[in-house]
C-alpha cells in the first residue's frame, strides 16, 4: 500500500480490511510517500492486530507510479498484491485469487468490484456487471488479453494479484503509464491470466480520487500529449521488452495510425480499442474550439 496525506478514516477501514483476511500468511507494507508527512508507522500497527506491517517513511516524494514500484521491490511473498490507501476489501480477497492463481496456473488474476461511496454505502454492487460491453472489464480467465491490453487497464491496480517472479519480469515501471496497466500489459504477454467474476474488493469514489477519459485534457493538444503520445510510448517500451511478442506488429499499427492521425489505420485496428478509435476519428473532424468548449462542458 502507498499512501499519501490519506484520511485517516479511510486508511483505517482500509487496513482492518486487509488485517481480516481469511488469509494467515500475510505480509502487510506500507510506503508512505509523504516525506514531510507525521509518522503513521503506530496507526498502522494499531489497525492491523493480527498481522505485523511492515512501515517504510520515504525520504522524497516518488509520486504513485515510482512509490508501487520501491514496494514492488520489497515485497517477499510468493504472491503480490496491491491496495491504495481508501478503498476496502472483502475477507476473501485473498484467499480465493490465490485458490484460483494456483488452480489455474495464472501470473496473473483480477476480480470484480463494488463502487462505494464515502459512506461505505454500495453503490454499484457489480463493475463487471454494470459494463457488459467493455471487454477489459468482461474478458475471462484463460483469455487472450493481448494486444488489447496496451490500450486499456485490464487489472485496475486495487484488484491486481501477480506472482512476484513474474511481478520482477515487469521492473522497472515505465514512466508513461501506470503501474497496473504495465502488469497487465506484460503479464499478457508472459503468461495466462485471470478474473475472478465475484467482488471481492470495494472501490471508494469519493471528490478526492475521481478520475476519468478527460482527465488532464483541456485541448486537443493535451489529448495528443497526454493520450496518443504516451500510448504510443508503452507500445514502443513494450516492444523492447518483449521484442518477439506476436501481439507486436498489431499494436504498433494501431499505435503508428494514431500517432499519424491515419484515418484508415484507426478504422482498421478499431477493435483494439473501439472507443478509442470512434472518439480519435471523430476528433479530426471537431475544431479545438469546440472540443474545448466540450470539455468545459463535460467538467462542469
Amino acid at each position: 500500500m502507498s499512501i499519501y496525506n490519506p484520511n485517516e478514516q479511510y486508511l483505517a477501514e482500509q487496513l482492518v480490511s486487509i488485517d481480516k483476511q481469511d488469509w494467515d500468511n500475510l505480509e502487510i507494507i506500507v510506503y508512505n510517500d509523504n516525506p514531510d508527512d507525521a509518522d503513521r508507522e503506530q496507526f498502522c500497527r494499531d489497525c492491523c492486530k493480527d498481522h505485523g506491517v511492515r512501515y517504510v517513511h520515504g525520504t522524497k516524494n516518488l509520486g504513485y507510479r515510482l512509490a508501487f514500484e520501491q514496494l514492488s521491490v520489497l515485497a517477499k511473498g510468493d504472491y503480490v498484491v496491491f491496495s491504495d490507501q481508501d478503498d476496502v476489501w472483502l475477507p476473501q480477497r485473498i484467499s480465493e485469487c490465490v485458490k484460483v492463481m494456483e488452480d489455474g496456473g495464472y501470473v496473473l488474476s483480477t476480480c470484480d468490484r463494488q463502487v462505494i461511496d464515502g459512506e461505505g454505502t454500495v453503490l454499484i454492487p457489480s463493475w463487471r456487471d454494470a459494463h457488459p460491453k467493455s471487454r477489459q472489464d468482461t474478458w475471462c480467465s484463460g483469455d487472450q488479453i493481448l494486444p488489447y491490453a496496451a490500450f486499456s487497464c485490464f487489472s485496475i491496480g486495487m484488484a491486481t494479484m501477480v506472482r512476484r517472479d513474474v511481478l520482477e519480469q515487469c521492473l522497472p515501471f515505465p514512466s508513461s503509464t501506470g503501474h497496473d496497466r504495465w502488469i497487465a500489459l506484460c503479464c499478457g504477454e508472459i503468461g495466462p491470466c485471470a478474473y475472478v467474476e465475484k467482488p471481492l474488493v470495494q472501490y471508494r469514489r469519493h471528490g478526492q480520487n475521481v478520475s476519468g477519459l478527460f482527465a488532464g485534457v483541456y485541448s486537443k493538444s493535451d489529448w495528443r500529449r497526454n493520450r496518443v503520445e504516451l500510448s504510443n510510448q508503452v507500445v514502443c517500451e513494450f516492444g523492447r521488452r518483449f521484442p518477439h511478442s506476436e501481439s507486436l506488429e498489431r499494436m504498433r499499427a494501431f499505435s503508428d495510425a494514431r500517432m499519424n492521425g491515419n484515418a484508415w489505420g484507426i478504422w482498421k485496428n478499431r477493435d483494439l480499442a473501439p472507443q478509442v478509435a470512434y472518439f480519435e476519428l471523430a476528433l479530426k473532424i471537431v475544431p479545438d474550439p469546440v472540443f474545448r468548449a466540450f470539455l468545459r462542458r463535460f467538467s462542469s
